[in-house]
């Protein structure tokens, strides 16, 4: 009787323990690779550059676009073994780099400028509604070029 108890409680355990699952969850590995095009207004002798402009020039102003994405969250309502969860999965919308681009350089255009030096980009993420978001921010130092054409 001894015997036959230990087996069922060892059966017991084992049983228990092999229906525990991995709960870890592994990413692969992903490239994820855009440009952002300054050749549209280089054709419009606009000039785009993450450099310092080294000819002489007015400073026009300093010019920033953040754009932040279309978000939203779904709940959902998970039946697990033991009870009901909700879950908010998010659902974020695609960012147009052209957009903020052209956004950044109409600003500088309206202020009179020709180019904009030291342009850079940076991603950030900001809380809305509890809920991280990315944004995306585009700035430079617009300015007035002098004697364009001697840059050739």
């Amino acid at each position: 009787m001894k015997k036959t108890l230990i087996i069922l409680i060892t059966a017991l355990i084992i049983s228990i323990f092999s229906g525990c699952r991995n709960t870890n969850i592994d990413f692969p590995e992903e490239f994820i690779s855009y440009g952002i095009d300054f050749s549209r207004y280089a054709k419009k002798d606009f000039l785009i550059t993450t450099e310092t402009y080294r000819g002489e020039y007015d400073g026009i102003a300093l010019v920033r676009v953040a754009y932040i994405p279309e978000n939203k969250a779904e709940k959902k309502i998970v039946q697990t073994w033991a009870n009901k969860m909700i879950k908010v999965e998010r659902i974020i919308g695609e960012i147009n780099y052209d957009a903020i681009l052209d956004s950044l350089c109409a600003i500088a255009i309206d202020k009179g400028a020709d180019a904009i030096m030291n342009f850079r980009m940076t991603e950030d993420e900001v809380a809305r509604e509890y809920i991280l978001t990315p944004m995306i921010t585009f700035k430079g130092f617009a300015i007035k070029r002098k004697h364009k054409n001697l840059e050739n």
